[in-house]
Formats: C-alpha cells, structure tokens, sequence
C-alpha cells in the first residue's frame, strides 16, 4: 500500500518556484503529436534532426527545450522539440523546422534536478505552489483540451553531457496570467 506522503519515485527534488519576467525569446522546433505516454520515446528523436538542420544552415544554438501546447482529454499533447537560438531564421516552406517565440512576461519558475520520468511530479507541484498564492497560468481550458500559453522544460544538462540521471536539471517555466 502506498503511503499518501510518497511521490512516484524517490530522486527527485524542484526548488523553491519563484516568478521571474523573460523577455521573448525565438526558437527552432520540429512538432512533435503524440500520446503523452508515448512522448519518452518520440520527442527526444527531433533533437538530432534539428541539430542537423542548424548545422547544415549556420544557426547556433541555445538551450534545448520543450514547449508545450496542448493536452487534449484522450491523453495526446502536441509539443515543440526545440532549441533557443539568439536571431530570427528563415525557413523553407518545406522544412520540417518551424521557428516560435516565447512570450515575454512573468512565469513561474522552479528547477527540477533528477530524471525526467519525475517531471510531470515537479509539475503538479508548481501548480500546487501556484494556488496556494493565488497566482494563475495563463491558459484556457476545454473539457476536451487544455492549452497553456506558455509551458516549457529547459534542459540546463542531461544525457549529453552527465551520465547519472540523479544530477540531470530542468528549468520549469509556466507562464502566468
């Protein structure tokens, strides 16, 4: 039997969320549509395609992230694989890349340190924090999707670069109301 007080897995932990003002920030992305349960498997894909693309074109690129646009009632979210990059871009029509912004503005903003399959953990606790200062995202929901204006995972570290996923660190962004 499960003890109320435990989470899904111990080795995890988020900081203390603050609210913090961004300016816009551009990226590149590729979508990624999927079931949300399928999404470990399917997103981190598009980072290597992605890559490639900005190689093959001259782009550096920043931060890697997810930026998240829709959870629709049947389980499926619609996702940006993407990278923050420091100007705009032209596109090919044809391209699998699409460029997005960030809206400026207040977010909260909270680092979760441990392995991702823990994040949907962090981000039930932000959402918790956030109620308990009535402070609220910016978001519209249906009772057949939820759509948040601007929710993103920043990949400050992982895989790529630290072997123990006890040590990987993601930033939390949700933008507020």
């Amino acid at each position: 039997m499960r003890d109320i007080h435990e989470t899904a897995k111990n080795g995890a932990s988020l900081t203390i969320p603050v609210v913090r003002s961004f300016e816009p920030m551009t990226y590149l992305a590729i979508a990624v549509e999927c079931a949300m349960a399928d999404l470990p498997q399917a997103a981190p894909s598009a980072f290597p395609r992605l890559h490639r693309w900005c190689e093959d074109h001259g782009v550096e690129l920043g931060e890697g992230l997810f930026r998240y646009f829709h959870f629709t009632a049947d389980g499926r979210t619609l996702v940006h694989v993407a990278n923050l990059v420091d100007r705009t871009v032209a596109i090919d029509d044809d391209a699998e890349i699409i460029t997005g912004e960030m809206a400026g503005g207040d977010y909260a903003v909270a680092v979760h340190t441990g392995p991702y399959d823990l994040l949907y953990d962090s981000t039930v606790m932000m959402d918790g924090w956030l109620s308990g200062r009535n402070l609220a995202k910016d978001e519209r929901r249906s009772a057949q999707q939820f759509e948040p204006a601007c929710q993103v995972e920043i990949y400050r570290n992982g895989p790529w670069s630290e072997p123990n996923p006890a040590a990987w660190e993601t930033e939390l962004r949700m933008k507020l109301a």
